[in-house]
């Protein structure tokens, strides 16, 4: 009988980037979406500098708090997570 019994790569996700280490998608994506994010909330704040809005403030909150979130999630996968960081 053949053993096909597999065991997992021991990984941490406490452990940061070594440097010289390349930008997998997994970096990218939070990447992108902070920019596509913070890119939307600008764009909200000047509409509703232009005429206020209430539904438009709601989406620049919306999109800044995305903003935020994407942006630490980045950093946390670039520079290793920390309980603040979690908490921001």
């Amino acid at each position: 009988m053949v053993n096909c019994e597999v065991t997992p790569p021991e990984v941490s996700v406490d452990t940061p980037m070594d440097e010289g280490t390349a930008v997998s998608w997994l970096e990218i994506f939070p990447l992108s979406s902070a920019i596509l994010s913070g890119v939307m909330a600008l764009n909200m704040a000047n509409r509703l500098r232009q005429k206020e809005r209430s539904h438009e403030a709601a989406w620049n909150v919306a999109f800044a708090m995305f903003a935020v979130a994407a942006s630490s999630q980045l950093i946390g996968d670039l520079w290793g997570s920390t309980p603040a960081l979690a908490r921001l």
